[in-house]
């Protein structure tokens, strides 16, 4: 019976040892840490993590998952995508599928809301609907919203391009229309399989004709998705979906294909920016946007009368002038608490030791929202009426921003204590970084 208990245990102890080390290797100081490691031994025995209502650092944790999953051993190359809907799309699609590169030859010009005016002369004179304004306008918000998360480098020339992909090490893979191209297919042959570069740079050509000459000249393959239909070719965003999955399937080995240094450069940007982003409530978060708004019209109406000697001030605007100052000192003030560094000083130990990732990146039905407007959501309400995701008000508002607020106030307690003897020390270390 002995015998047979110790063999047990030494078992157990070999299944688990990852988290009874752990565990005893935790300094006292970290009891919360030890409590979360806990709660999370579904993950040490290879269960799936959701998402689910009560889950501690749900935003870190979808993070790092991603983190986890991002590969640089892929990157996506463009050349002269010429359709705001295929720009956006493609960052988009290919942040999703967790590529951290984008390289893209001359891009389209990306005009945000302030630049409506210089429309018709970068699009030729082209006259566009309200309607199609505000669809651009959607289609590079989505693009940005994309590329807080990924690297997008641009260059001029396909020739700047080409040169900086081999000088990192990247084979071209070139998709190709032509005969000369080799399919990737998912079913391979074994007699003749594909075998994927360690580091490839996939290039897309422009909608109209596809890759140029030159990248085709330079391509260590050309490469083409089978199709069966009439239809010999697809839109630019669905063949670069389409493609860098197939390569996903072809080599899995390129899923989260990344040094654990350049996971942590990864990490420490990402939680910082993700707590800055929820470290301001709703009310500030609009003072800061009226704020800039006004300091933007001060900035306008200052420089017309630097302009025009003889521009006479209006009394309206004389009190603008006035009242520019205050203006400055309320932004700052509120900018004061969203610092990078005093942000990254009190997630560092989440950079340290992140918490366990999700294993599963889909949302649980009480954290899903519909992503329309309230007048097509009023538009669609009987046909949406019972539908998961516009029956709940998504995320308890504030939960996760409070987790940040809080690690700030205990940080800047911290910073303030004079027997806090490394405090000083550190700040200067991380503000040398920015």
């Amino acid at each position: 019976m002995l015998g047979a208990s110790a063999s047990l245990s030494v078992a157990w102890i070999s299944q688990n040892w990852q988290n009874i080390s752990s565990l005893l290797l935790m300094p006292t100081h970290q009891s919360a840490r030890k409590e979360e490691l806990a709660s999370n031994s579904s993950t040490a025995t290879g269960e799936d993590v959701f998402d689910h209502e009560e889950l501690s650092h749900r935003t870190l944790r979808k993070a790092e998952a991603v983190i986890q999953w991002r590969t640089n051993r892929l990157i996506i190359v463009v050349e002269r995508c010429t359709n705001d809907h295929n720009y956006s799309a493609i960052l988009r699609t290919v942040e999703a599928l967790g590529v951290a590169t984008v390289y893209m030859i001359d891009p389209p010009d990306v005009v945000m809301e302030e630049d409506e005016n210089m429309l018709d002369q970068q699009q030729n004179k082209i006259q566009r609907t309200p309607e199609e304004l505000n669809q651009r306008r959607l289609h590079h918000i989505f693009a940005r919203n994309a590329t807080e998360w990924i690297t997008v480098r641009d260059f001029e020339t396909v020739e700047d391009c080409v040169a900086c992909c081999r000088k990192q090490g990247y084979k071209l893979w070139v998709t190709d229309l032509s005969q000369a191209a080799e399919a990737l297919d998912l079913s391979p042959n074994p007699s003749k399989p594909l075998r994927i570069p360690d580091k490839i740079a996939l290039v897309f050509g422009t909608e109209a004709v596809g890759a140029s000459n030159y990248i085709l000249e330079q391509a260590d393959k050309r490469v083409y998705l089978p199709l069966r239909g009439f239809a010999d070719s697809l839109n630019l965003s669905v063949s670069t979906a389409l493609v860098t999955q197939a390569l996903f399937f072809l080599d899995p080995s390129l899923i989260g294909a990344m040094s654990e240094g350049e996971r942590k450069d990864m990490r420490k940007a990402w939680f910082t920016k993700l707590a800055q982003q929820r470290l301001l409530t709703s009310k500030q978060k609009k003072d800061r946007k009226i704020l800039g708004a006004k300091m933007k019209k001060c900035e306008t109406l200052n420089k017309r009368i630097q302009d025009d000697p003889d521009y006479y001030i209006q009394p309206g605007e004389q009190k603008k002038l006035d009242e520019w100052s205050s203006y400055q000192r309320e932004l700052e003030s509120i900018e004061a608490l969203i610092d990078p560094v005093k942000v990254q000083i009190a997630v560092q130990e989440w950079i340290d030791n992140p918490p366990v990732p999700l294993t599963d990146l889909r949302r649980a039905d009480t954290h899903r929202v519909c992503f329309v407007g309230k007048n097509t959501r009023h538009m669609h309400k009987e046909h949406w009426k019972d539908m998961v995701a516009t029956s709940n008000k998504g995320t308890i508002e504030g939960v996760t921003a409070s987790e940040f607020r809080r690690k700030m106030g205990t940080v800047t307690e911290a910073d303030n204590d004079a027997s806090n003897e490394h405090s000083e020390d550190r700040m200067s270390a991380i503000r040398s970084q920015f």
